[in-house]
């Protein structure tokens, strides 16, 4: 991303040396998603197209935190209005994977809930 806003590294910098470990989701959210609506909404086309390219081997790459990020952070902050200026510069991939992220748009999801494990096992071990 610094590729397209050089102005993040020192954004970057500050989250690192303020948070430990790195929040990507809320740095995406505050710092990268206002850039790319904006980047969309008066960018010229070769920087969109950079930009499109950075997410699709940033996702093709990613392990599954960092094609969360990208698709439902980084793509479904994007304003609707904005969508068909990128949606033909991402790959197959990331375009199917974004395809399915925009029916959660609107929606709150809440995280998985941690299963409990059994005390029947541990308590067997100990007798």
């Amino acid at each position: 991303m610094v590729n397209v806003f050089p102005e993040l590294k020192e954004e970057i910098w500050e989250e690192e040396d303020g948070y430990d470990p790195f929040r990507g989701v809320t740095f995406a959210q505050k710092h990268i998603v206002p850039r790319v609506n904006e980047l969309l909404k008066n960018g010229n086309k070769q920087s969109i197209s950079k930009l499109a390219g950075i997410l699709n081997s940033q996702y093709i790459a990613g392990d599954l935190s960092t094609r969360s990020i990208i698709t439902i952070v980084v793509l479904n902050g994007i304003k609707p209005e904005l969508d068909s200026k990128i949606e033909g510069e991402l790959s197959d991939v990331l375009g199917k994977a974004w395809s399915f992220a925009k029916k959660y748009r609107t929606k709150k999801v809440k995280p998985e809930k941690v299963k409990k494990v059994s005390n029947k096992f541990a308590e067997k071990l100990g007798q």
